[in-house]
């Protein structure tokens, strides 16, 4: 609730669809469709991270995990 506040009062735009950002419904992890392209562009740009990066499928890991942790608890 107070994260829609928070967005409708710096960001209120109808495409947003602020009434559906409740518990349980926020989306983290990227779509299938958007996992190839994305892993490419993972590839194209890992060297710019400092250190050994993460593998791509670690990082999608990652974010699943993040995203049922927060519609779980929320």
């Amino acid at each position: 609730a107070d994260c829609v506040r928070h967005a409708r009062m710096f960001f209120d735009r109808p495409d947003y669809d602020l009434a559906s950002a409740v518990p349980g419904s926020f989306a983290i992890a990227p779509s299938p469709k958007m996992v190839d392209a994305l892993t490419r562009d993972y590839a194209n740009t890992a060297a710019m991270i400092f250190g050994t990066p993460p593998s791509f499928d670690d990082i999608l890991e990652s974010a699943r995990q993040i995203e049922q942790d927060i519609n779980t608890h929320s």
